[in-house]
């Protein structure tokens, strides 16, 4: 317990004031030490400081992102995991380094962390609902899709994609660059979705709870805290946070069936 409490502790000093750029090893590495107590950040540096002296920055972009793949993808073995992908440890970056497997996210901040220790600079990609990469000096543009094993992918193929999805074929926002702490509540939220599915509530609130280190603006969060807390019999604090979210949404759409949960604690 006390471990947790300490990794909370260092994440949040890590979040705090610091703007969107972020630390993106070290959040995730005492994200998962708070997850699981055994978990000691400096093994996560030196593994990915190890896998980084395998490889040396090519002199053009596609020749980088050659080695990096056959470092990762190759002689690494690291792949997506298409058996158990919504298993919590696949947003956690010490299991995805010990298992060699994960969710596109988490390949993504590997192999941007691996690049980066190089030198080769490589842009984080929002792509809906499938995480993507870029190397930052790419011309023309290309990404990479570390879950399928470094594929790459031209912009013509991710915008005949979201045709498909029925979203507008153009690359502007669905091909942008995002921000490390975008990076970090989406990774907050995959894994408080994989708690909850598992019936994993306390699981739940901690993911929830390091959402709203990341943003305050994330008022939904603090309406699913409020239910999750009323879940675990904490029912003055989730009163609070259902009182403090009706505050910051007085139109929101739930409001009738919050003010009724609240009746019920109250």
């Amino acid at each position: 317990m006390a471990e947790s409490r300490i990794a909370r502790a260092r994440f949040a000093q890590l979040v705090d004031g610091r703007g969107d750029a972020l630390p993106l090893d070290a959040c995730c590495a005492w994200l998962a030490a708070e997850e699981r107590s055994e978990v000691e950040p400096q093994k996560i540096f030196d593994t990915l400081d190890r896998l980084a002296s395998g490889v040396r920055a090519g002199r053009t972009a596609v020749e980088s992102v050659a080695r990096l793949n056959l470092l990762l993808f190759t002689t690494e073995g690291f792949s997506g995991d298409v058996d158990d992908y919504q298993h919590p440890r696949n947003s956690l970056i010490d299991q995805v380094l010990a298992h060699r497997k994960g969710i596109p996210i988490l390949l993504c901040v590997v192999y941007m962390e691996v690049a980066r220790r190089i030198g080769v600079s490589i842009e984080p990609i929002g792509f809906p609902g499938h995480f993507l990469i870029a190397p930052e000096a790419s011309d023309p543009r290309f990404y990479v899709d570390p879950f399928n094993g470094g594929r790459v992918l031209k912009t013509e193929v991710l915008l005949d994609r979201l045709e498909k999805m029925g979203a507008p074929r153009r690359a502007d926002p669905y091909l942008r660059t995002v921000t490390d702490r975008y990076i970090l509540i989406r990774i907050c939220n995959n894994l408080k979705g994989a708690y909850l599915r598992r019936q994993d509530v306390e699981g739940g609130l901690r993911a929830t709870e390091r959402l709203l280190l990341l943003s305050e603006d994330l008022t939904e969060e603090r309406r699913d805290r409020g239910l999750m807390l009323a879940h675990l019999g904490r029912h003055a604090e989730a009163v609070r946070d259902l009182e403090h979210y009706l505050d910051l949404r007085p139109n929101a759409p739930d409001r009738s069936r919050v003010e009724a949960r609240i009746g019920e604690l109250s």
